[in-house]
């Protein structure tokens, strides 16, 4: 977990890596507050965000693990569609688990 927080701040600017971090700690209160269970951190649904958003380029160009960590510690990363894009998987997630109980 603190290694993939100082990735990010490493491949963010100290603006982007500010805003970023007040995200999850908010997005993590709200979880707090809404005691949905067992949901991921925040943290988990913006690697996941960035991932997805990848997944072409990864699936073309990358034949090895090592590939990937090149292609991800070279990412411009735009916060801001990040931070949407893990907010619509988190709620597509809780939808998907709300409906299995």
């Amino acid at each position: 977990y603190r290694m993939i927080l100082v990735f990010l701040r490493r491949e963010l600017s100290i603006k982007d890596a500010t805003l970023f971090w007040e995200t999850i700690w908010v997005e993590d209160l709200f979880k707090e507050k809404e005691e949905k269970g067992d949901v991921p951190e925040f943290l988990v649904f913006a690697i996941v965000a960035l991932i997805i958003e990848r997944t072409q380029p990864i699936m073309k160009s990358c034949s090895s693990e090592s590939d990937v960590v090149h292609m991800f510690c070279n990412l411009k990363i735009n916060v801001w569609h990040m931070i949407e894009e893990a907010r619509f998987i988190r709620e597509k997630w809780l939808s998907i688990t709300a409906g299995g109980n």
